[in-house]
């Protein structure tokens, strides 16, 4: 954690193990918040810090002013392999944190490593401070950092890192040094020495509480912002695939049915394609409230199978119903593009 900009989000978690957002403004609130509950529940904080909160109620923080002076590389015990999502032993994602690490070191980036219980957080600086003003500008923080990572992942072979977790500006993070009470575990901040210890002596490590960090390098990673975004090029080349009996846009294959754990709006835009399709391309007061009741079902059990590390049936019904109800259209070629999805002009490119 490379410093801590407010105000920012954390999760409150009631006993039924619903959460909510609430905002604290200062490391003074934050301080609360961590002395509380660690130790007794998980706590998570956003990982960026913004400018403003949003009006009249100021209850959220307003997400186009997000501060970005650093990104966080999750890596979980866990890959995809033919679509499927296949456990993997904590020694082969420590084997892909060590590469990392070394690479990182290489390139003198400095950056800062945990063991979060059941896998790893990686936080890398940044050369400065990237500060946003609108959309635009969140889109191409992400869209340039994205490529960053993207190549890192193909080019040292990191499997069982995230990349819906890096640049995701609204992403909330276990925080450093907390209580993973899934794992009931410490998170701990590695060294040299416990980077490369057996994972036997690292759970045992973590079976108390670490204060700290441990850095490394002293160089930041350059962002190449780019504004102008337009359809890629290349001709994207590939196998179509499908989720059930529908065909899938490769934008949507690739970004939101092949992650771990993709962000909340390509899954939105997955949903809108399935309904759009399952209404048989009509507007949604075409189809009667049965039809409309079908349709969700069967998009929740389309989700289900999908395995999203943070796959909830409750939360998922609710969003699908709320999509349902509301969106008549798939997004188009120039929404998907413009939020960096696009993976190359593919047969269903709309023209726009």
């Amino acid at each position: 954690m490379m410093r801590l900009d407010f105000p920012r989000e954390v999760l409150d978690m009631s006993a039924l193990g619903k959460g909510w957002r609430r905002i604290v403004q200062s490391k003074e609130d934050l301080s609360k918040y961590w002395t509380a509950r660690n130790g007794s529940s998980n706590v998570y904080m956003t990982v960026y810090g913004y400018q403003r909160t949003t009006p009249p109620y100021h209850k959220r923080c307003d997400y186009s002013t997000v501060i970005v002076p650093h990104f966080v590389m999750d890596f979980d015990a866990q890959k995809r392999v033919n679509r499927e999502m296949v456990a993997v032993p904590l020694e082969e994602v420590q084997e892909e944190v060590i590469r990392l690490h070394d690479f990182l070191c290489e390139e003198r980036i400095r950056h800062r490593m945990w063991f979060s219980g059941g896998g790893y957080h990686v936080w890398v600086a940044l050369d400065k401070t990237y500060t946003a003003s609108s959309t635009s500008d969140c889109q191409a923080i992400k869209r340039a950092g994205l490529s960053v990572v993207r190549k890192w992942r193909e080019d040292l072979n990191l499997t069982t890192l995230d990349t819906g977790v890096s640049f995701d500006l609204q992403r909330l993070i276990r925080i450093p040094n907390s209580f993973n009470s899934k794992r009931e575990r410490w998170m701990v901040p590695l060294d040299e020495i416990f980077l490369l210890v057996p994972i036997e002596d690292l759970l045992i490590e973590s079976e108390e509480p670490h204060q700290g960090f441990h850095e490394f390098g002293n160089t930041g990673v350059t962002l190449d912002l780019k504004y102008e975004q337009e359809m890629p090029a290349t001709s994207w080349e590939g196998e179509i695939g499908k989720v059930g009996d529908i065909t899938l846009l490769p934008c949507l294959r690739t970004n939101v049915c092949d992650a771990i754990n993709p962000p909340h709006l390509p899954r939105a835009y997955l949903v809108q394609f399935l309904a759009h399709r399952l209404r048989m391309f009509m507007p949604r007061n075409a189809i009667s409230k049965e039809q409309s009741g079908e349709i969700v079902e069967n998009i929740c059990s389309l989700i289900s199978k999908l395995g999203w590390a943070d796959f909830d049936k409750r939360t998922t019904r609710g969003h699908v119903e709320h999509i349902v109800s509301n969106y008549d259209f798939s997004p188009s070629c120039a929404t998907l593009t413009a939020h960096d999805l696009c993976v190359g002009k593919c047969p269903f490119y709309d023209g726009t």
